[in-house]
């Protein structure tokens, strides 16, 4: 039989690195912990944030921490304002008024919903909109992809049904799906109808 490697601490436990998911640290699982005393031992109090030193998970530069509770995960922010200010309603978002992802520290968190979110991350110039508005999705002409200008658009609307999709694909140099989509108007919505 495999003998586990002993904890580094010298606590005496034996350590399973075998699990691919994370339930808790192994000093604290099953030994009468509550919650709260399980979501402490990952926080650093600093004298303005309190900062979570536990797993995270999520995109490189925007990581938020994450609590494994019953084999669920859940993000510690939430858990914190759960902990702390009280239960969150279905669909709200617990938001950072520090606008750091690690801050754990519920006086910290406001509840709001997505456009709450949207709107606090723009006017604080968080957003892509805000911090770079040369990246924000262009439509029609405008697009930085298209081959087509408006007037070209509005000449294929008119011909469309009259003329085949391949001889109007040929004629300006795009597929003839590019020519469906433009003719059923699955594409090129914003365009209104030609004056």
């Amino acid at each position: 039989m495999l003998e586990l490697p002993l904890c580094a601490c010298g606590c005496g436990n034996h350590v399973n690195h075998s699990k691919n998911h994370f339930i808790f640290n192994h000093h604290n699982t099953n030994y009468g912990l509550t919650l709260e005393q399980r979501f402490v031992f990952y926080v650093n109090k600093t004298p303005h944030c309190w900062l979570w030193t536990g797993p995270t998970a999520g995109r490189v530069t925007n990581r938020y921490g994450t609590i494994t509770i019953h084999y669920k995960r859940i993000k510690a922010h939430r858990l914190s304002y759960t902990l702390f200010r009280g239960s969150i309603p279905e669909g709200l978002l617990v938001c950072h008024i520090c606008d750091i992802p690690l801050c754990v520290n519920p006086a910290h968190l406001f509840l709001g919903t997505y456009s709450d979110n949207n709107r606090d991350s723009f006017e604080k110039h968080r957003s892509i909109l805000a911090t770079h508005p040369e990246r924000v999705l262009r439509y029609g002409e405008a697009h930085h992809e298209t081959t087509l200008t408006n007037e070209q658009v509005y000449e294929i609307r008119l011909l469309y049904g009259t003329v085949s999709a391949k001889k109007l694909a040929k004629r300006f140099y795009v597929s003839d799906i590019t020519i469906r989509n433009i003719g059923i108007r699955k594409t090129w919505k914003q365009l209104p109808e030609h004056q």
